[in-house]
């Protein structure tokens, strides 16, 4: 889910909202192996995130609490209640992220990118956590049909191509758990693919801060407990670690 304005490239971000453009990729990072920890900042909130193959951990500073895990097409939310880990998957994610405070990472919004335009080449290069990138002119469409357009840095980085595509198995994945129609991001994440790129900035208020290049460690991706669905998390909400 993409959401910016043409004047000020203000972008709505919830939880996921470092997908950096709403990428949805699940096959795309098929021919790159690239391991990682990125640092990403979206609207003053910072993200780690952790990624190996197909899976990924991404966790926002704001909520140590409450991290999000990716493993090839399954996503899971972890948290704590009273102490004990909590793992959701499926439309229980949607709950889990609602009592603990980041429901609008659930919600459609008007300024989704729902119809891909072009990505446009520009002649300006811009260096974005010491890596080199050139800037794109993306267009696209709204939910409410408006037509945007915002400036978005562009990689062939094998770490930065990765870690988009890393971003987008969650998308999807969330995508797909809401009914959200994807062909717009689809579209797009099309035209990256074509040109073998990542992203480092999507407009001014989302950008890669840093990146470890080292693998993390495979503890970080297993699933601290079974994971369990419930239809209602708000009975939770004292218990709930945010």
């Amino acid at each position: 889910m993409i959401r910016m304005t043409e004047k000020s490239g203000r972008t709505a971000v919830p939880l996921l909202a470092p997908l950096l453009v709403g990428v949805t990729i699940l096959a795309a990072t098929a021919s790159v192996r690239a391991d990682g920890t990125a640092d990403l900042l979206a609207n003053g909130e910072r993200y780690r995130v952790e990624f190996t193959g197909k899976q990924v951990r991404i966790e926002s500073t704001k909520r140590r609490g409450l991290y999000m895990l990716a493993h090839d097409e399954s996503l899971y939310a972890v948290s704590q209640v009273q102490g004990r880990p909590l793992v959701m998957e499926g439309r229980a994610i949607i709950n889990l992220l609602a009592a603990a405070g980041a429901g609008a990472a659930t919600r459609n919004h008007p300024d989704d990118l729902v119809r891909f335009g072009e990505l446009r080449r520009t002649s300006r290069r811009e260096t974005v956590a010491g890596i080199h990138g050139e800037v794109y002119t993306l267009e696209f469409w709204t939910r409410k049909g408006e037509h945007r357009t915002v400036d978005i840095v562009l990689s062939s980085d094998p770490d930065i191509v990765q870690l988009t595509g890393a971003m987008g198995n969650i998308a999807l994945a969330l995508q797909q758990t809401l009914g959200t129609d994807t062909q717009g991001a689809q579209e797009l994440i099309h035209a990256l693919q074509q040109r073998g790129l990542g992203v480092l900035r999507a407009g001014p208020d989302i950008r890669l801060v840093g990146i470890d290049r080292a693998t993390p460690p495979a503890d970080r991706f297993r699933l601290p407990a079974q994971p369990v669905a419930l239809p209602d998390l708000r009975s939770l909400l004292p218990g709930l670690q945010r």
